[in-house]
């Protein structure tokens, strides 16, 4: 450390005198910057002089000169590559003494062992992990291959300066760069040796004309013997492990970072993409806070509203989205309780396989780091299921009387319709041929659910106005047959209709294009609750 500070004192750093550095008792081989002293409110506590920052222009120009080919390059590579090749030069880097201070191992997860990363097994880091892994490495290819492979320029080397610059870099907009869009990770000597604290109120000089030095300015008044932090934002422990290698327990900035993909086989992908789009839902990357409420999860229900649009759900969204905002948007019941279910079926996942996740043997800084990350996800995920089940109840229920799936029952085709007196004919055939009619029966019968529904939707289709609801929307543009009607048609006259001619005694209503239609329906407008089947007109 201390031949780290005098290279420092003599690039034109500065450390206000009542600050001192001591090895931190917590981490092997770290350090943390202490108040000898009482320091005053409105300090310059550390600065940096811009000559002495490790910026993108200077990697850029350095290796440009061993081949222009890096100009092309990603910034990543470019400052990461160049901080690796000074770490080689030892003692002739500008940066040799604060290279020697930087730890040369690290507690991100790309420093894992097997059995550390496998208790992360199912969580957006252990993904993130390999995301970043693959990137990084394809990163050390290229470079490796313009310098033309050069002696110890290894991957681990790069995965240090890579990771180096994850847990220390700031943004060049302290630089004072007008274009701050285009920000480049940059590496501050000696600002970047203070812990992080949040909400520690600190203030950051950019470099001026006058200063030419970036500092760091100290708020309220620090007292004597008291930890000199700096701020690194509202940061949740995923980005904080990944990045910087620890956990902070009971983080108020926690998230859980939830991502939906709109695959291009989905029916109308582009047309539903562009719409996600024009309501600002273009990336479909959403993250929930520790204080979840349903305003949390409205924008992640809206996009899923879009993705699993039926035909015709879709053509009523376009129809309104030609003379009104998304935001007015009403969609379907059906459409609606899709989207909540598809949601609460991801958290009830997600819980499991957190929850099905080893933990890492002993009480490590590993151990202690993984176990804090996973509770505070598991928190999460668990509030947001709550909050998602009750305002599905509460959206159904809303001006309704009764039970969810007494509402269902009595406004839905489904398999309590056969207690619907204008269905005793089909109640008594399914009860000759399943055995049961009794909608909580059906439900054990497995497979042979989705065949009884398909039955009942067959018949509203034959059977219009007998049916105790309009279904006329569902049928307005026609029924084209298709194969899996085809199928459908074959199995019930042959399994069905014909083996029990005297109940059946008027099988012409169960046509090609009722079964066509019914297999529709099943496809682009079902839902699924509480394991019951459902099209809600």
């Amino acid at each position: 450390m201390d031949s780290f500070l005098q290279e420092a004192f003599n690039n034109g750093c500065y450390l206000h005198p009542g600050i001192q550095f001591q090895r931190s008792d917590n981490v092997e081989g770290t350090f943390i910057a202490i108040a000898s002293k009482d320091i005053d409110g409105d300090q310059v506590l550390i600065s940096c002089p811009e000559s002495y920052i490790i910026t993108l222009q200077k990697a850029k120009n350095e290796l440009c000169r061993l081949s222009p080919k890096f100009a092309d390059e990603k910034m990543h590579t470019i400052v990461c590559t160049f901080f690796a090749l000074e770490r080689l030069k030892g003692e002739k880097s500008q940066w040799a003494k604060y290279i020697e201070y930087l730890p040369k191992t690290f507690d991100t997860p790309l420093y894992f062992t097997d059995d550390e990363l496998k208790s992360l097994e199912h969580t957006n880091i252990f993904y993130g992990c390999n995301d970043r892994k693959r990137i990084w490495k394809e990163e050390h290819a290229t470079a490796a291959k313009l310098l033309d492979n050069p002696d110890n320029f290894s991957w681990n080397m790069y995965l240090w300066a890579a990771t180096v610059f994850s847990s220390r870099c700031f943004s060049s907009a302290l630089l004072g760069e007008e274009d701050t869009d285009d920000a480049a990770p940059i590496l501050i000597p000696l600002v970047d040796s203070l812990n992080h604290k949040p909400r520690c109120p600190i203030i950051w000089n950019k470099v001026t004309k006058e200063s030419h030095a970036v500092q760091l300015v100290s708020v309220k008044p620090i007292s004597s013997g008291g930890q000199v932090y700096n701020n690194y934002g509202p940061k949740g422990n995923e980005e904080l492990l990944m990045g910087y290698g620890f956990c902070l327990p009971n983080n108020e900035f926690e998230t859980f970072a939830l991502r939906l993909s709109l695959d291009k086989a989905v029916y109308n992908s582009e047309k539903k993409r562009s719409i996600l789009a024009s309501h600002g839902l273009s990336k479909l990357n959403f993250w929930i806070p520790k204080q979840v409420d349903f305003s949390h999860l409205q924008n992640i229900l809206d996009a899923l509203v879009v993705i699993t649009a039926s035909p015709f759900e879709l053509k009523t969204l376009e129809e309104h989205l030609a003379t009104h905002s998304f935001d007015s948007y009403k969609p379907s019941i059906s459409g609606r309780l899709r989207a909540f279910q598809i949601l609460i079926e991801y958290f009830y996942q997600c819980m499991a396989q957190i929850q099905s996740s080893l933990p890492v043997d002993g009480d490590s800084y590993r151990a202690v780091c993984i176990e804090t990350y996973k509770k505070g996800q598991l928190d999460i995920v668990s509030t947001a299921l709550q909050v998602a089940k009750s305002k599905m109840e509460s959206c159904v229920l809303d001006g309704n009387d009764g039970t969810l799936l007494r509402y269902l029952a009595s406004h839905a085709i489904s398999v309590f319709l056969l207690q619907h007196p204008n269905f005793s004919k089909l109640k008594e055939a399914i009860e000759n041929v399943f055995g049961e009619s009794d909608p909580q029966a059906i439900i054990d019968m497995g497979d042979d659910e989705d065949m009884i529904f398909l039955i009942v939707c067959a018949y509203c289709f034959y059977k219009r106005e007998d049916v105790p609801f309009d279904i006329t929307k569902f049928i307005q543009t026609g029924t084209a047959i298709t194969e899996d009607g085809k199928e459908f048609y074959d199995y019930f006259h042959s399994n069905f209709a014909n083996a029990f001619k005297d109940i059946m005694k008027d099988i012409s209503m169960f046509t090609l294009e009722s079964f066509s239609w019914a297999m529709y329906l099943l496809t682009y407008e079902a839902i699924d609750v509480s394991n019951f089947t459902f099209v809600l007109p």
